[in-house]
């Protein structure tokens, strides 16, 4: 009885997270799409309606900034959330014998959603963050007709050899 009461916990758990990753990959997306929304209408209410004055131009650029701090702030409790739960599933199941040991695979493999892919959170938020980045460079090369790259130079140990995972 104990074995199938923990069976069914561990289950009604790892469906909790499943559903919670799914909210939270749509809430990203639905987010950012209103902001989008929102600041498009705000700057064609700013640029074709004439009474509108710089400042509350500006005001209705930053009100627009709201909805998308508030669902990054869901997003991220869905994601500590998730993340509590599977360290209790960690400290509670991880080793017992009828329960796979789900959590450390998961942190060997790394964060791969279905058929390995990366989880489309973390790439969308890495390209959000990388756009910056991305057009620093193309300004570098419309104004120098150059890209600017920092010299590096490797320091560490050499000759090491490799040892197979196995015998790690």
């Amino acid at each position: 009885m104990d074995a199938e009461l923990d069976r069914a916990e561990f289950q009604a758990l790892r469906d909790t997270i499943r559903e919670r990753g799914t909210r939270r990959v749509t809430l990203f997306w639905a987010t950012t799409a209103f902001w989008a929304t929102l600041l498009t209408a705000a700057i064609g209410l700013v640029a074709f309606a004439p009474t509108i004055g710089p400042r509350a131009g500006a005001f209705l650029t930053l009100v627009s900034l709201l909805p998308l701090a508030a669902g990054f702030e869901a997003v991220f409790a869905l994601h500590v959330g998730v993340e509590r739960i599977g360290r209790y599933l960690q400290v509670f199941y991880e080793g017992r014998e009828p329960l796979p040991a789900w959590e450390r695979t998961a942190m060997a493999i790394g964060p791969t959603g279905p058929k390995g892919l990366t989880d489309p959170l973390f790439s969308a938020m890495f390209a959000a963050g990388r756009v910056g980045g991305w057009t620093a460079h193309v300004l570098e090369q419309l104004a120098n007709n150059r890209l600017i790259r920092p010299s590096s130079e490797y320091v560490g140990p050499r000759g090491l050899k490799y040892v197979p995972i196995e015998q790690r």
